[in-house]
């Protein structure tokens, strides 16, 4: 059984919370430590730096001196980080084995590593920490423009790359259904062909419910439909015309439209109920095998227009994929037309 999940009291979350924001500080400052370091030691801002004060060249050449000392001051303060996190998660069971934390968090252990291929690695708990942060409502991370803007451009840059690469796959696709009918057949013959009976049984299955659901749902308008249809029927016949004008000819005339129409109700809904007998299905069966077979059978005029249907209708969605939606979002001004090797698809 997965381990069961511990709900944190208010309080605790709130501690969380602020622990995860000190996190973040500390991180933070941690990175413009080594973006200092890192631009000091590169010739031309050292040069700037010793155009400065002398305080700031003091401070920057201490700092440089000691990098390693007051590195390893935050590497401890991270690294206790590392750990609090694992004994709140093996106390809280929020995973499934109490070894799997190091594993699942391993940029914040091989961030605590002081080795300047690992330090970059704490980028991602600064990352880690905001997320979680989000989730727990302590900011807000879609407000800042910081996010707003970086977001706005992954858009663009994503809707630019898939609309591309759906461009490119449906322009493969009309390729292939222009290439004489092979589409077509190999459909036909790897996908239809081995699955026709269980086709036809399931279209038999498919008609004898919908048969009884339609039939179940409307029968009494069926019914008052097949009553007035007989009764129009009798009403315009001569020979019941010229029995009505005998002595109780009117009365043996509506007897007999009585009997009739009980017997046509009585025939249908005998009909109905007989849907699901062996000899209907095998009638139905038969009837869709041959609308089946019919339907499948060698056409090479009418495999050309269901194919050219078929590329007329993916000119249609490149089309539509190629109206920039970004630029209908963000108000930009409509794009130019595109060359001749976006045009639609000619397989003529």
């Amino acid at each position: 059984m997965p381990p069961s999940r511990i709900t944190r009291p208010a309080a605790q979350d709130a501690f969380h919370a602020w622990w995860d924001t000190i996190i973040v500080v500390v991180v933070g400052l941690n990175l413009l430590l080594i973006l200092l370091d890192t631009l000091y030691a590169l010739g031309p801002v050292h040069a700037l730096v010793d155009l400065g004060p002398a305080s700031l060249q003091s401070t920057a050449a201490w700092m440089h001196a000691n990098f390693t000392t007051i590195d390893l001051y935050f590497v401890a303060l991270l690294a206790l980080d590392v750990l609090a996190g694992w004994l709140v998660a093996i106390r809280e069971r929020r995973y499934h084995r109490w070894f799997f934390y190091p594993f699942i968090h391993w940029y914040d252990v091989l961030g605590c590593i002081p080795v300047s291929g690992f330090r970059v690695l704490r980028v991602l708990r600064v990352v880690s920490l905001l997320i979680r942060l989000q989730r727990m409502g302590t900011i807000n991370v879609r407000q800042w423009s910081v996010y707003q803007f970086c977001y706005k451009y992954y858009q663009i840059l994503m809707e630019e790359l898939t609309d591309r690469v759906a461009i490119k796959m449906l322009g493969n696709v009309q390729t292939e259904l222009s290439d004489n009918g092979k589409l077509t057949d190999r459909i036909t013959r790897d996908v239809l062909l081995p699955r026709k009976q269980a086709l036809i049984e399931d279209m038999t299955d498919r008609t004898i419910r919908l048969i009884l659901q339609a039939y179940g749902t409307h029968r009494a308008d069926i019914l008052g439909m097949v009553r007035s249809l007989v009764h129009d029927t009798l009403s315009e016949n001569p020979d019941m015309h010229r029995l009505k004008r005998l002595p109780m000819g009117d009365t043996l005339a509506t007897a007999m439209e009585q009997s009739l129409t009980e017997a046509v109700c009585g025939l249908l809904d005998g009909s109905i109920q007989r849907v699901n007998q062996r000899r209907f299905r095998d009638l139905a069966e038969s009837m869709a095998e041959s609308g089946f077979d019919a339907w499948i059978e060698d056409n090479a005029s009418a495999n050309r227009e269901i194919e050219q249907v078929m590329i007329e209708v993916l000119d249609v969605m490149k089309s539509q994929i190629r109206q920039q939606q970004w630029k209908m979002e963000y108000g930009a001004e409509s794009r130019p037309p595109h060359h001749q090797d976006e045009a639609s698809f000619n397989p003529k």
